[in-house]
């Protein structure tokens, strides 16, 4: 069992990474286009 620490870091990072990969997706599909 991971402690809910871990957990949450775990989430924090993956919610960040989204937040950050998405305007970046948005522009490069605008480029494709």
């Amino acid at each position: 069992m991971p402690r809910p620490y871990k957990v949450f870091q775990a989430i924090l990072v993956m919610t960040l990474t989204v937040a950050y990969a998405v305007p970046i997706m948005m522009d490069i599909l605008r480029f494709m286009i």
